[in-house]
């Protein structure tokens, strides 16, 4: 048990150190196109909405490609994940 609670510890020290002096970067502090903005003043507060994400997903045809192919190519990994090892197992007495 001693050294679960001394990773524990030593988890939540860590994770204290980088919330005292870790800075949270300037949202789009490296665009090029807000560096005017950004050098005014201004902050930048545009924030990915689920409607953006998925509008971008769907009507991009390169994700909707992806997202297919994703698809229809995990139930094949997924069944030989699944059964071949029963039917190694079973089967073959493996």
């Amino acid at each position: 048990r001693g050294p679960f609670y001394l990773s524990g510890v030593l988890t939540i020290l860590s994770s204290l150190l980088v919330l005292w002096f870790v800075k949270e970067p300037v949202r789009g502090g490296k665009e090029k196109v807000l560096q005017d903005m950004l050098a005014s003043g201004t902050k930048y507060e545009k924030k990915l909405t689920f409607e953006d994400f998925v509008h971008a997903m769907l009507r991009n045809q390169s994700n909707s490609l992806l997202i297919w192919f994703g698809f229809f190519t995990s139930i094949p990994w997924g069944v030989i994940f699944t059964f071949l090892n029963d039917y190694l197992s079973q089967e073959q007495s493996m």
